[in-house]
C-alpha cells in the first residue's frame, strides 16, 4: 500500500506538470533518457510533510516517470506568482495559497490534495516515558510542537 501512495504521488506530479502549461520545462539527459525538470517550491524548510516526495525521489519513481524533480525551500512571499511566471513548475503548499494567488492575478490552479489529515502524530519514548494509549493521557504533560520558535504547551 505504501508503494502505491508513492507511485500515485509520482503520477500526480506528472499530471501537475502537464497541467501547468505556462511553466517552461528544461530537459536533462541521463542514461540516454531525456528527463523533464520539475521545480517544486515549498516556501519554507524541508519538513515531514514532504516525505512522500522524498521517498518517491529515493526509490526512483520520478526518474521512472521521466522526471528530474528539484525541491526548493526558499522562503518567498510571492510563491504563487513565481509558479505563475514559470520560476517553479508547481508549489507544494496549503490549498488556500492557490486561491489567494489566483485572486491576486497569478495564473495558477489547485490540482491535488496530498493529505486528508495532518500527517504528524504524538509520540513518547519507548523506555522511560509515559505509556500513552490515547490522547486524553496527554493532559498535564509538556508537549513539543515542531514549529520554529514554538514553546512547549502544558496541558
Amino acid at each position: 500500500m505504501k508503494r502505491g501512495l508513492y507511485v500515485l504521488l509520482a503520477l500526480a506530479t506528472v499530471s501537475m506538470v502537464a497541467s501547468v502549461s505556462a511553466a517552461p520545462v528544461e530537459s536533462a539527459t541521463t542514461h540516454q533518457q531525456a528527463l523533464r525538470t520539475v521545480k517544486v517550491a515549498t516556501g519554507f524548510r524541508p519538513d515531514v510533510l514532504f516525505t512522500p516526495f522524498y521517498v518517491a525521489q529515493d526509490l526512483g519513481y520520478y526518474r521512472q516517470a521521466g522526471l528530474e524533480v528539484q525541491m526548493n525551500y526558499d522562503r518567498v512571499s510571492n510563491l504563487m506568482q513565481l509558479v505563475g511566471n514559470g520560476t517553479y513548475t508547481f508549489a507544494a503548499t496549503a490549498g488556500d495559497a492557490a486561491v489567494i494567488g489566483a485572486a491576486s492575478g497569478a495564473p495558477v490552479r489547485y490540482v491535488m490534495a496530498q493529505y486528508e489529515k495532518y500527517p504528524v502524530g504524538a509520540m513518547t519514548l519507548k523506555d522511560g516515558g509515559p505509556k500513552l494509549t490515547n490522547p486524553s493521557q496527554l493532559k498535564g504533560l509538556n508537549i513539543g510542537i515542531s514549529l520554529p520558535g514554538a514553546r512547549p504547551i502544558t496541558g
